[in-house]
């Protein structure tokens, strides 16, 4: 039995605004075409946002020194990581390669998205190799702050160094192949020296970003296809690919537009669409279809979850982007940063039910939010003293 104050925090916490989404992923299994499959694809996610939401009020809870020492590790733990991805780049996924080569199981698509000869993985897809460059660009913001906050002198500017010459190696390499890493990339670059120089500006700007790519989204992809951008020879083949199945989503999407056609419904639904035959036109990089997911998060909420579903995520993304006003002026740029990216990632890659990419999104917010919290409190206090 719950005392009556833990009660109260119990139902305070549980009616937060950011709790509409994981219950309405919940709610949309109910019309899914393999509702026992969403329904654990549902709870994964759920649990994950619950989980994270929960130990963000703790934080502050954490001894500064503890959490210096846990930014200073991961600090250390980002440089090797960073030093792992430039590798991969230079010599075109060759760990990746030799570990595929050896432990096949580890990857559910390898058949897909590699060559194989002779027993060896001879060349892959960017499918795999850019998960790693995904997750670096997504602790870009973390790594900045832990910097800041908890290193000094020449430990300090050699941490800023690494970050930046990673940064500089994703984005201008001619063997990187990650497309959206140097998008979300530079625009970390572009919105951390924006929210040193104008702070409140930067916040409205990335806020209207938000609504923008998330209520926008369908009109977008409708248009970007009406104006023959996926024949467009500027873009790459991969950025052509995305126009087409923007579209074929989008119009799918209109076809349920109010509940949508129910949580993680698109795999099952395309799998079964492929079973009818595919046709590419001459003049198309790909067939149209949604594949197994639409490669935009934004986009697959209205097809997957309606209308109650943008404006439940919706909810989720404006409350934490309203916790930036909570933070302290020497974390707050990099949070900004952090939201930039985040916002930015949902947009060309990856789908919203795979579950290292929903685990690497929180993560890279926690971590920031733990990195953060002292400097949190200590501007709490300064303001009521």
């Amino acid at each position: 039995m719950l005392k009556p104050g833990a009660r109260d925090r119990a139902k305070a916490f549980f009616l937060r605004p950011e709790l509409a989404f994981p219950a309405w992923i919940l709610i949309a299994c109910a019309w899914s075409v393999t509702p026992l499959d969403s329904l654990s694809e549902a709870a994964f996610l759920s649990v994950l946002i619950v989980h994270a939401l929960f130990l963000a009020t703790v934080f502050d809870r954490i001894e500064t020194e503890d959490v210096a020492a846990v930014a200073r590790g991961f600090l250390v733990g980002f440089v090797l990581a960073g030093l792992f991805v430039c590798y991969e780049i230079w010599m075109q996924q060759a760990l990746v390669r030799l570990a595929l080569t050896y432990f096949p199981e580890l990857e559910r698509g390898l058949s897909k998205h590699a060559t194989i000869v002779n027993g060896q993985v001879v060349w892959m897809t960017g499918g795999i190799g850019n998960r790693p460059i995904t997750v670096i660009s997504l602790l870009w913001g973390p790594a900045v702050l832990a910097a800041r906050l908890y290193t000094e002198g020449r430990v300090r500017w050699a941490a800023y160094a690494a970050v930046f010459v990673f940064a500089f190696i994703v984005l201008f390499h001619p063997k990187s192949e990650s497309q959206s890493a140097q998008l979300v990339t530079a625009v970390a670059l572009l919105a951390l020296p924006l929210a040193y120089v104008l702070p409140r500006a930067s916040y409205w700007l990335w806020n209207l970003a938000f609504a923008g790519l998330l209520f926008l989204v369908i009109p977008l992809s409708l248009g970007l296809f009406a104006f023959d951008m996926h024949k467009n020879p500027s873009l790459f083949a991969s950025a052509r690919a995305r126009v087409i199945i923007w579209d074929f989503t989008a119009k799918r999407y209109l076809e349920s537009p109010i509940l949508g056609v129910g949580t993680s419904a698109t795999r099952p639904l395309d799998e079964e669409h492929v079973k009818q035959g595919l046709v590419t036109p001459p003049d198309f990089v790909v067939a149209p279809q949604t594949r197994a997911h639409p490669h935009n998060i934004y986009l697959q909420i209205w097809y997957e979850l309606g209308i109650p579903g943008v404006l439940a995520f919706a909810a989720l993304g404006f409350a934490l982007l309203r916790k930036l006003l909570l933070m302290g002026t020497r974390s707050y740029p990099m949070g900004v940063a952090q939201a930039a990216v985040c916002m930015t990632i949902l947009v060309p890659v990856y789908g919203l039910w795979q579950n290292w990419f929903q685990c690497a999104i929180v993560v890279s917010i926690l971590t920031l939010a733990l990195f953060a919290a002292p400097d949190v409190k200590q501007s709490t206090d300064s303001d009521l003293t």
